[in-house]
C-alpha cells in the first residue's frame, strides 16, 4: 500500500501514516500547506523521533500555533538530532513556542 505514494506528493484526504512508510529514506520531506491538524503533526512528530533520514522537513503554511503541535515538534527535536532544516515559515509560532522549538 505505502507503494501507492511513493512518488506522489501528499494531499489532503491521503493516509499519513502510509505516505510517511513510503516516504521514510526521504532526504527532503515537503509537507507544506497540507491544513495539518493535531493528530496529523503529532504523527509526523512521532515519526521525527525514530527516523534519522529525514534531514529537511518542511511544515511552512500549517496554521502550527497551538501550544500543543508545537510541543509536538520540541519534543521530537529534542530526540532527533540528525535534522538539518525544519522550517516553519508562515506559522503564528508564539514566543514561547519558539523557545521550545529553539531549545535544541
Amino acid at each position: 500500500m505505502a507503494d501507492e505514494f511513493a512518488d506522489k506528493e501528499y494531499e489532503e484526504g491521503d493516509n499519513l501514516v502510509e505516505w510517511i512508510n513510503a516516504h521514510k529514506n526521504a532526504y527532503l520531506v515537503s509537507l507544506e500547506s497540507k491544513h495539518l491538524n493535531d493528530d496529523q503533526v503529532r504523527i509526523i512528530a512521532t515519526e521525527l523521533k525514530a527516523n534519522n533520514d529525514w534531514k529537511n522537513v518542511v511544515l511552512t503554511d500549517n496554521q502550527i500555533s497551538g501550544a500543543i503541535r508545537v510541543q509536538y515538534l520540541a519534543d521530537a527535536l529534542m530526540v532527533n538530532k540528525e535534522l538539518d532544516t525544519l522550517t516553519l515559515s508562515k506559522n503564528y509560532l508564539s514566543d514561547e513556542g519558539l523557545k521550545l522549538i529553539s531549545i535544541r
